[in-house]
């Protein structure tokens, strides 16, 4: 995700993101860069699967990869997931730290009707 024009900076809004792995650990190569994205749904699946089309942060080996997601894998975790908050490091930077507070009711991303 390279952000946006941040003109909500400072402003309360609600944002869930998740990070998809997508590596060859036996070669040390992480694909973390999103190209392209497909849903496959068929009545022959059990469910729908993610199909995405990565390369890595610094492309310079001329790599890209292809990982499979199962939708209920990736539901599970905006349902079950740890939430991140930005913290000053210093006067301005930040960084992402694990939120430890107790998660409101209902939780974020859930709908409630």
């Amino acid at each position: 995700d390279q952000g946006g024009l941040r003109t909500l900076q400072k402003k309360w809004t609600s944002f869930l993101k998740a990070r998809l792995i997508c590596t060859i650990p036996d070669k040390n190569l992480i694909f973390n860069v999103i190209n392209d994205v497909f849903i496959l749904k068929s009545p022959t699946l059990k469910e729908p699967v993610i199909y995405g089309v990565f390369t890595p942060q610094l492309n310079n080996v001329g790599l890209s990869a292809v990982c499979a997601y199962n939708l209920s894998t990736v539901e599970e975790v905006f349902s079950k997931g740890k939430y991140m908050q930005s913290a000053t490091v210093e006067q301005y930077h930040t960084k992402w730290v694990r939120y430890n507070g107790e998660i409101p009711s209902p939780r974020p991303g859930a709908v409630s009707l």
